[in-house]
């Protein structure tokens, strides 16, 4: 919605997925057949599509005779069966553990957050920016051996230990904050030749 000249607001919502798929490791020939029937029991040979709805409100605008532009908004992401990776290891048929990688699917995750950007051009050839995020990214519903191994009190966890479930933890990875500042100078030399010039720094 076209707010004024200088003001536009939006609301959005979009659905993605990407594909499950098949996790080869599992099969391969130098595993113990008893290695590679417990991966095959505990699920892990395979793994869902994951799912994603995103629902977003926001602004884009610009001030100051078009020298000034703020963009805002604020999101939610419903996430179901997200791909993670995890690591484990595996005998081999020689007696030598291996460390193996898989993808296996998280439950529910939800994300929402907060995102601000803006660029400010100061003088003739200057340009700064400023970004921020604010991100809670919360897992809802994953319930994994891993985690039962790593927090549970008991000699030998399963699946339903209490301490198996990660709901209320954070998704690896996923900074709460982040600020991005920026500057950048285009000039012009003698020979009529055109250069940039920029610099930028992060904070997560």
């Amino acid at each position: 919605y076209q707010a004024a000249d200088n003001l536009n607001v939006y609301g959005l919502v979009s659905k993605g997925t990407k594909p499950g798929g098949f996790n080869a490791d599992v099969y391969r020939a130098d595993f113990l057949d008893s290695e590679r029937d417990r991966l095959i029991a505990a699920g892990v040979d395979s793994f869902e599509e994951e799912e994603a709805t995103n629902y977003e409100l926001g602004i884009k605008s610009d001030w100051l005779d078009g020298t000034l532009r703020v963009n805002a908004n604020v999101y939610l992401i419903d996430w179901t069966n997200q791909q993670l990776t995890l690591t484990g290891p595996v005998t081999r048929r020689n007696g030598t553990l291996f460390s193996t990688s898989y993808t296996t699917n998280v439950g529910e995750s939800e994300i929402q957050g907060f995102e601000l950007e803006s660029q400010w051009v100061f003088a003739q050839g200057w340009l700064a920016s400023l970004a921020y995020s604010y991100t809670d990214a919360e897992i809802k519903n994953f319930v994994n051996q891993d985690q039962a191994d790593l927090f549970s009190s008991a000699v030998a966890p399963s699946l339903s230990d209490p301490a198996a479930n990660a709901a209320g933890y954070t998704l690896p990875r996923v900074p709460k904050h982040k600020f991005t500042l920026g500057l950048m100078y285009d000039g012009t030399f003698v020979n009529g030749w055109g250069y940039t010039a920029n610099m930028d720094s992060t904070y997560e």
